[in-house]
């Protein structure tokens, strides 16, 4: 995770799938949500691949909500 400006932007969380479904995902996101109180950050901020939706869904679930879209480019 980065701090930017009053905001802890987080690239994305990885549970292996053997390990899904045994709530190590809410962990790691309780434990970001804490770093960033503990910062005196405002805002969180993450990153999600369109294509996945599932992880979209997981993130709506726990309150975040899409805010924009990237585009990037191969230079």
């Amino acid at each position: 995770a980065i701090v930017v400006g009053e905001q802890l932007f987080l690239n994305y969380i990885v549970v292996a799938s053997q390990f899904a479904g045994n709530g190590l995902g809410y962990l790691l996101l309780s434990h970001y949500e804490d770093t960033a109180i503990k910062l005196g950050c405002k805002q969180l901020g993450l990153d999600v691949f369109e294509r996945n939706q599932f992880v979209q869904k997981w993130y709506m679930k726990h309150g975040y909500r899409h805010e924009s879209t990237s585009f990037f480019a191969h230079i």
